[in-house]
């Protein structure tokens, strides 16, 4: 196998990337941190650390980073400050976490090969309108490509939709899923659109894989940017529960106080959601509970709950309280990168019994619920839609949510 050469854009771009997930973990190294420990229930693999020198971060590709969680994401990840807002990254820089099938890390890139066979990588979490962006190298023998929204778990190399990527190349590839349309992209340069409606029109939610036939595929950087979300912030879409103070204005919605919860009015089971949010306090506990049960009384919350709470005891591997982004109870945040009156923006896919989330673009736990079937998410994996619930946790519960939008995924 013959590793191709970079090229000039790509010597820029894997020496930041590599300084960036150097950077990233030796931060946290020199503040005597320690590995994080396994996920429970999930195939995601945890960060893994580097001694290399550490460097100031520079994002070309727009503004300097503002703030230490900015700087730490982008150098790991590639992406720039300004991606954070909307972006995530699927490759975490450093480990194979989120992903599923045979893979390794090396030099700061994800390496899939097929060793006498041919292999496959698909990522844990699916999406339906989102646009996908990622550098990519290939041996001289590669054959292969990336699927942005597969059909199949089992075979992504028999989908319509399979981007090839030539042999011994560095690419730019870019694929945009909008409604029933796939369009990708090549260095800028369309390389096919199709339709893939089904049913009732509406596309059913896929994965992203790497179809490697022969040869290496070497994945530098990749994000996904979901879209089409829908603005789920109209006061009149919500009631107020318990011991919460609520307050709507332009700039989202407020909740001070507890015990008390914001309740949506809708339900909804499988989907993608963001939530930008602002910890106004240094103690501030709070949450998005997703799934809930219709309470009985104003202070229940039976569902799952992603958190939110900005504390950690002095390293951000060693969150308090789960950390930002934890499905609670049931697998903490890898890191916590939610720092108070910073505004960040968290990201949850919830598909079955498959929960992955990130946090400022930085993916953060994968959690898969293998209980017996319970309506009540407290005793059980509730696959049924639900509530959601913005939670005020206690007195000191102060948390502005700016923005909180969300894209159902199509019941089967």
């Amino acid at each position: 196998m013959t590793r191709p050469a970079p090229s000039r854009r790509l010597v820029a771009t894997r020496s930041f990337a590599f300084r960036a997930v150097a950077s990233f973990f030796v931060a946290v190294l020199t503040l005597g941190c320690e590995s994080a420990s396994p996920p429970e229930q999930s195939s995601a693999a945890q960060p893994q650390e580097s001694d290399a020198p550490t460097t100031a971060p520079s994002v070309a590709n727009g503004r300097t980073p503002e703030t230490e969680v900015e700087a730490l994401v982008c150098e790991a990840t590639g992406l720039s400050p300004d991606d954070l807002n909307e972006s995530i990254a699927l490759f975490d820089g450093s480990s194979t976490f989120g992903w599923e099938g045979s893979a390794r890390v090396e030099d700061g890139e994800l390496v899939v090969s097929a060793s006498g066979e041919p292999a496959t990588l698909v990522h844990f979490a699916p999406f339906i309108d989102f646009e996908l962006e990622g550098t990519l190298r290939t041996s001289d023998d590669f054959r292969g490509g990336v699927v942005a929204r597969s059909q199949s778990e089992t075979d992504p190399a028999s989908d319509a939709n399979l981007v090839r990527v030539e042999p011994g190349r560095t690419v730019v590839v870019r694929v945009v899923c909008d409604g029933g349309q796939v369009s990708s992209f090549l260095d800028g340069e369309e390389q096919a659109r199709s339709m893939a409606v089904v049913g009732d029109g509406v596309p059913d939610a896929g994965r992203v894989a790497f179809v490697v036939e022969a040869g290496t595929l070497f994945v530098d950087t990749l994000s996904a940017r979901p879209l089409n979300l829908e603005d789920l912030l109209v006061e009149d879409d919500w009631q107020v529960n318990g011991d919460v103070e609520a307050t709507f204005s332009d700039d989202g919605v407020r909740l001070v106080g507890g015990l008390g919860f914001l309740q949506s009015q809708r339900q909804y089971d499988d989907f993608v959601l963001q939530a930008r949010v602002v910890a106004l306090s240094p103690t501030t506990n709070s949450g998005v509970f997703f799934r809930a049960m219709t309470p009985s009384k104003p202070t229940e919350s039976n569902g799952y709950e992603m958190q939110v709470s900005p504390e950690f005891d002095g390293l951000r591997t060693k969150p308090t309280d789960a950390g930002a982004g934890a499905i609670f109870r049931r697998q903490d945040a890898r890191l916590q990168l939610l720092d108070a009156n910073e505004p960040t923006t968290l990201t949850l896919v919830a598909s079955g019994d498959h929960f992955m989330t990130w946090v400022a673009g930085y993916p953060v736990a994968a959690f898969v619920d293998q209980r017996p079937d319970d309506p009540n998410p407290r005793r059980g994996r509730r696959l049924d839609a639900g509530h959601l619930l913005l939670q005020g946790h206690d007195p000191g519960t102060d948390v502005r949510f700016q923005r909180l939008a969300l894209q159902p995924f199509p019941n089967e």
